[in-house]
């Protein structure tokens, strides 16, 4: 098997020096991520993680306004991780073009993104998670050329670009702050310091490897989140940080519970239903009356365009964000037993009213 390809965009890595595991958080001079606590473990257990390449790792998701160091923040781990001439990519227009991307660097980041189309928020999916695509070779009739990959990606933009929940579901979420004229260095004094001290950061992450993998077989989950591989690796490196594990989990809850957040604001189908089982413990119908319901109180909440067009389209619309939208305390299913089926929806947070049920 080819185990390193050479390309002609590809910089020479530097060689690590030894370092102790606490020189990784020098990392954080180069970061502007503030003083959360969890967001810099977060940061540290990603970065070392990126090196695990059977590892399905999640999508680094960062935004924020203009001179918040969004470009910064990726090109630091880019250039300490996978050096390349082209640092930053822009978003593709078409599947093809990004799998070229994808098959041509080990860190995917692009940069300054307005937003994702469908398609292509599948496409990263993906490649978080591993895909195979093939395509006919040049100037045969029959000969394939495989593309096989699980990468690492990133994406920036003023607002945060991941609308679709199942991409959502696999981003880690960072909202920056604009940089204050007393913390703006000038570039060249920054890249010159980080130069300086690229080995031994690197060094310290090879080290935190080594000890994570020494650990990683006792590391136990009772209950595993989205992309489970990469959580056992976090606790893994968690403990070789001496940070513990429960500090990353509890960081990794934190960035799920803003997935859900950011996966309700983004669809209107999920604020519709929020809206009508504001003040209702059941509610059970057909789609048909559920969608003359919404559009009722369109208007009010300004989405009367967002109503899905057709009986159909509500109910897929409904199913993207089912699992969102149990975070809230309310459940979406269909009951089977009548023809039309009926869509159910239930609130946990008014128990006493779920023996209630509004029918046509």
């Amino acid at each position: 098997p080819i185990i390193f390809k050479n390309l002609v965009h590809q910089e020479q890595q530097i060689d690590p020096v030894s370092a102790d595991i606490k020189d990784i958080e020098e990392i954080f001079k180069y970061m502007n991520l503030g003083d959360d606590d969890g967001l810099r473990c977060l940061m540290t257990i990603y970065v070392c993680g990126v090196l695990l390449p059977d590892v399905p790792r999640p999508v680094l998701a960062v935004h924020g306004q203009q001179g918040s160091a969004k470009s910064t923040l990726l090109r630091v781990i880019k250039k300490l991780l996978d050096p390349s001439v082209v640092e930053l990519l822009t978003y593709p227009k078409s599947s093809v073009e990004l799998i070229q991307q994808l098959s041509h660097h080990y860190l995917v980041f692009f940069d300054n993104i307005s937003e994702i189309k469908e398609s292509l928020s599948d496409d990263l999916c993906r490649a978080c998670t591993g895909q195979a695509y093939t395509k006919r070779r040049l100037y045969t009739d029959d000969d394939d050329v495989i593309y096989h990959y699980k990468r690492a990606v990133a994406v920036n933009g003023i607002n945060l670009v991941a609308q679709k929940p199942d991409l959502l579901d696999r981003s880690l979420i960072y909202e920056l702050q604009p940089i204050t004229k007393e913390q703006r260095m000038d570039e060249s004094d920054f890249w010159s310091r980080f130069e300086e001290e690229k080995p031994k950061i690197l060094g310290a992450i090879f080290t935190v490897l080594s000890k994570a993998m020494a650990v990683k077989d006792t590391v136990i989950l009772e209950k595993k989140p989205r992309l489970a591989d990469f959580a056992i690796w976090g606790c893994a490196i968690a403990e070789a940080l001496d940070y513990g594990k429960d500090k990353f989990l509890n960081a990794y809850e934190a960035n799920i519970n803003k997935q859900n957040v950011e996966a309700l604001n983004a669809s209107p189908v999920a604020q519709l239903v929020i809206a009508f089982m504001e003040e209702q413990g059941r509610w059970k119908g057909p789609a048909k009356k559920l969608l003359d319901a919404f559009d009722k109180i369109a208007d009010v909440h300004g989405l009367k365009k967002e109503v899905p067009k057709s009986v159909n389209w509500l109910w897929r619309r409904i199913k993207e964000v089912k699992a969102n939208l149990n975070t809230v305390g309310i459940d979406a299913y269909h009951d089977n037993s009548v023809r039309p089926r009926h869509i159910v929806l239930t609130n946990s947070k008014y128990e006493d009213l779920l023996g209630e049920e509004e029918e046509e």
